[in-house]
């Protein structure tokens, strides 16, 4: 049995050969929620963990231990990621969410009036919407948002939020009376 010291300088030679077949293994959708590194470092962990099952004589075949020791860690990796409610797929550039909401809110509050006084007025108005919306607790500014701003079906929005139909009607309905309180309050 080796010492530690000496399986940690082991295992550390191969870091780059694992990492290079981590890139070359990973699917580059996945790059925003994983990095080849994090995969390597739990490669090496758990070959740390489990040396005394490593059963070869030869350089390669320990190469060839630590390689399918990364390729199961990728598979579970990407069997976690791509179940569905986690599924990197799905998943929607928030800027871009963001960006379109922004259009339809500057659409809203940038209309060209004649007038300077209503356009202050609109523009005060919009603030005060603006203020309504994000001061609601996180859910339901997101299902405002996602219905008011982004256009969404009662559907789409509770397959985003992962609730029922039901429980995001609640949370437009609460989201939608606290905003017309705020604004009436804030007239």
């Amino acid at each position: 049995m080796l010492e530690a010291g000496v399986c940690e300088e082991l295992l550390e030679g191969y870091r780059a050969y694992l990492r290079r077949v981590a890139e070359e293994k990973l699917n580059p959708r996945l790059a925003p929620k994983l990095d080849p590194s994090d995969i390597v470092q739990n490669t090496l962990l758990l070959a740390f963990r489990s040396l005394e099952q490593f059963r070869g004589d030869t350089e390669a075949e320990f190469r060839s231990w630590l390689r399918r020791i990364l390729e199961r860690n990728i598979q579970n990796v990407v069997r976690f990621l791509t179940c569905e409610k986690r599924d990197f797929r799905r998943e929607v550039s928030l800027e871009n969410a963001l960006g379109r909401s922004s259009v339809k809110l500057l659409d809203f509050c940038v209309k060209i009036d004649p007038s300077p006084s209503t356009r202050l007025a609109k523009d005060e108005t919009c603030l005060q919407l603006m203020d309504a919306i994000f001061s609601l607790p996180p859910d339901q500014m997101r299902a405002v948002l996602l219905r008011h701003w982004s256009g969404y079906s009662l559907l789409e929005i509770s397959r985003r939020m992962e609730r029922s139909c039901q429980s995001v009607a609640g949370l437009l309905r609460r989201g939608l009376k606290t905003i017309r309180d705020k604004m009436r309050n804030a007239g």
